[in-house]
């Protein structure tokens, strides 16, 4: 326990004496509670459009910065270790005439059997691919050029008790949105409405 000396004056008493020397510091209290989550930073959202063909592998796969390169991005994507990533597929327009976009992984029931879109990531790289319960290079039908568009959500910033700011991925779940829902997303994090920053492949 630090005590304090305190100096009483009482009335009559002769002058005040020269002030003690300073005590020892004590010890040092218990680590307080984490802070709250903090704002996290802006999303990001590119569209690129990639050849699926035999000759492609059906898929493409790339750093970020490969991306950056062969889109002719003049900044690579800020990808966080703690970011989340979410890839949507052109679906064509709907009866407005509006463009849909469906979320990674999609299947399709088509007529040769089952066509799946999926998509692995970090914060290095970015692979998206199709694969079916047949083979695919013995029909040409399902080649083609397919649009994508990648949505970035920041991780949040944590403040630790000691000042230092550490950085959580973000519980979706969480988050007043369908992220099914291009629009939804589009229009919670304040992303271009009806047109991402298109990206022209060499």
């Amino acid at each position: 326990m630090l005590f304090f000396a305190i100096a009483l004056v009482q009335a009559c008493e002769g002058p005040e004496g020269d002030v003690g020397p300073q005590g020892e510091t004590g010890p040092q209290g218990a680590t307080g509670a984490q802070g709250p989550a903090g704002e996290s930073g802006a999303a990001q959202v590119f569209e690129f459009s990639y050849p699926f063909a035999d000759s492609t592998g059906y898929g493409v796969l790339g750093s970020w910065d490969d991306f950056a390169t062969a889109l002719e991005m003049e900044t690579s994507p800020t990808v966080g270790d703690n970011d989340a990533v979410l890839v949507y597929m052109y679906g064509g327009p709907d009866e407005e005439n509006n463009d849909t976009w469906s979320p990674l992984p999609e299947t399709f029931f088509v007529t040769d059997g089952l066509v799946k879109f999926t998509f692995n990531h970090s914060n290095t790289f970015l692979e998206i691919f199709m694969d079916a319960n047949f083979d695919l290079t013995n029909i040409t039908t399902y080649d083609g050029i397919y649009s994508f568009r990648v949505v970035i959500i920041p991780g949040l910033k944590l403040r630790t008790a000691d000042g230092q700011t550490i950085t959580s991925k973000p519980d979706l779940t969480t988050y007043p949105v369908d992220f099914n829902n291009y629009e939804e997303v589009v229009k919670y994090f304040n992303l271009p409405a009806t047109k991402a920053k298109e990206l022209k492949l060499k």
